[in-house]
């Protein structure tokens, strides 16, 4: 460890040295926390997994995670549907699923349920989005397209001032970090 320094993957991997080697540190953990949640595990890579498998006491199994092979989005840091799947059958979890949605309106859960369908490794007995949110009369569905990364800046900046001083203070862009081909 250069400079008494670690990064976020170097602890991650001095923690499963640990754990592994010191099966006392451990045991004490698993007795200081009996129950272990994860939320958003779908995004979970390999390393963090077997963190995790430490963690969990293997007598009691107290295990509860959140997680939606639909939202996987760090399939670049290593994380894969197939690890939902590892999880169910080396925990024997029972799934319960949460198909409702409360936070869109039907025009955008339809659009969602129409990509989500083909993702690959989905899970075989996965529902459908429904909607719960109902329609707000003029659809927020807005399809543009753009000659130039100007012309859509340009288009972007209009339409937010074009909005009540209330939603503007509301607004945000969400860009990709790199070209989609």
């Amino acid at each position: 460890v250069e400079g008494n320094r670690l990064d976020f993957g170097a602890l991650i991997s001095e923690t499963i040295v640990l754990l592994e080697s010191k099966p006392a540190i451990r045991k004490q953990i698993q007795r200081i926390y009996p129950y272990i949640c994860v939320d958003e595990f779908q995004d979970t890579n390999l390393a963090q997994y077997r963190v995790l498998r430490q963690l969990v006491n293997p007598d009691t199994r107290n295990l509860f995670v959140v997680a939606d092979d639909d939202q996987i989005i760090y399939q670049w840091n290593g994380a894969e549907p197939e690890r939902l799947q590892q999880l169910r059958d080396e925990f024997s979890m029972t799934v319960i699923q949460l198909p409702e949605s409360y936070r869109c309106p039907p025009e955008v859960i339809d659009i969602a349920n129409n990509l989500i369908i083909n993702n690959i490794g989905r899970s075989a007995d996965k529902q459908l989005l429904q909607a719960r949110k109902p329609s707000e009369g003029q659809s927020p569905i807005r399809v543009l397209a753009f000659d130039t990364l100007e012309e859509e800046a340009a288009w972007v900046a209009g339409d937010i001032s074009r909005q009540p001083e209330s939603l503007r203070e509301k607004s945000a862009i969400l860009a990709r970090t790199r070209k989609v081909l």
